[in-house]
């Protein structure tokens, strides 16, 4: 009685694609404030697909904030104070003028160059006085 034994083996090479980044702005996608008040945007709770949103991005991680007014007319120009850097994962406004509608885009890009945006529509309203009796 004889035994033989067979065996073979395979070599597989799998190719795993990059997830995607997710950009996301903390809040609500549409808000309101009034003249005078100022307006924290927080793009760090943006995500890499591969590591999930409990991951923060890593350093080098590009923010690239823009601005444009829809009303009272569209136009290039925000119709808001920005009083923070442009490449940070927070950013602040400062409410101007009554009757604006913005919106705001953050470009957030990794080293990979893998990029996406996410938007915030900011309408400004007039600054409410003291009540009177």
């Amino acid at each position: 009685d004889k035994k033989s034994s067979i065996s073979a083996s395979n070599v597989v090479k799998v190719n795993v694609a990059r997830g995607s980044l997710v950009a996301l702005v903390a809040g609500a996608s549409a808000q309101t404030i009034s003249v005078g008040q100022t307006l924290s945007l927080d793009a760090g709770v943006s995500y890499d697909q591969d590591t999930g949103p409990s991951v923060t991005l890593p350093p080098g991680t590009v923010y690239a904030w823009s601005c444009y007014s829809t009303s009272p007319a569209l136009s290039s120009s925000c119709g808001l104070d920005r009083s923070s850097p442009n490449n940070q994962s927070v950013v602040s406004f400062l409410a101007v003028t009554a009757g604006w509608t913005s919106v705001i885009t953050v470009t957030v890009m990794d080293v990979h160059r893998r990029q996406a945006q996410a938007t915030v529509t900011l309408a400004v309203i007039a600054a409410s006085g003291p009540s009177v009796a």
